[in-house]
């Protein structure tokens, strides 16, 4: 993938969706969270969550024919798009993945639930999104308001490549946040010195051949989750747009993130 971070996007294509709802949810520790809403039918609702520190606009792309949001209110699902305190649409800088378990998912499935009659909704979630999600689950928390899950590129329990396993070992998380790096931002838009220095760096980061990438962006985010997307599957137009789906991740996340490297399992 040759393309830069400074490519012009290409024109966007009208979203075959409905008019959004926005709503706001407030948990019980204070943080309010966002929930959009494109309602295509009856066919009930699904509650989808993106990763750490990105945005829902990955499942509302125009640079593919069908994105997931279209695809499932063409079928007629009632679908709400969570922006989590992890969402760069959240003010919550600091956050933790177990607050996250223990607030926003009970706090958004009971409001959705709320809102549209109904005893369960069906939940689909992406990476930390997921995991959250299965730690609420796991802790209890969310009583019966889930009637199906489907968690993509999540689980409770790890098995990552050596490289990430040596990051949790040497704990470079920890590092990172005790050098006074409260967070870490994923787009290389707008960079400061530090982030320019870091890019640099990252052209020697290791990653494999066909993964290999120009855009600062994408070799941040390799750094931080490791080969978190094939190229091959992923057209040029969307690969441009991947700083627009990226915001700041707390560092407290990734040293839960590097805790659970080490022990193979979310604690």
């Amino acid at each position: 993938m040759k393309t830069q971070d400074q490519t012009s996007l290409a024109p966007e294509r009208p979203l075959r969706l409905p008019a959004p709802e926005v709503h706001q949810v407030r948990t019980d520790d204070g943080v309010t969270l966002r929930l959009v809403r494109y309602l295509g039918g009856m066919a009930g609702p699904v509650v989808f969550a993106p990763g750490n520190g990105i945005t829902n606009e990955v499942v509302l792309l125009s640079s593919i024919e069908c994105n997931l949001t279209e695809y499932l209110v063409e079928r007629g699902h009632d679908v709400w798009l969570l922006d989590w305190r992890a969402s760069p649409e959240v003010d919550c800088p600091g956050y933790s993945l177990d607050d996250a378990a223990r607030y926003d998912w009970p706090a958004a499935l009971k409001y959705v639930a709320g809102r549209t009659g109904v005893e369960a909704v069906d939940c689909v979630a992406f990476c930390a999104g997921g995991m959250t999600l299965l730690m609420s689950l796991a802790q209890g928390r969310l009583g019966g308001l889930v009637r199906s899950a489907v968690c993509l590129q999540s689980s409770l329990f790890f098995t990552v490549p050596w490289l990430a396993r040596l990051k949790g070992a040497v704990r470079l998380a920890d590092i990172v946040k005790a050098l006074g790096w409260r967070t870490y931002r994923q787009t290389a838009r707008g960079a400061s010195w530090p982030y320019r220095l870091l890019d640099a760096v990252l052209k020697l980061h290791p990653s494999p051949r066909e993964e290999r990438c120009s855009s600062p962006s994408c070799r941040r985010m390799m750094f931080g989750y490791g080969p978190y997307m094939r190229h091959a599957q992923v057209n040029a137009e969307t690969h441009d747009r991947l700083p627009n789906l990226l915001g700041a991740a707390s560092s407290r996340s990734f040293s839960e993130l590097g805790r659970a490297c080490r022990r193979g399992e979310l604690m």
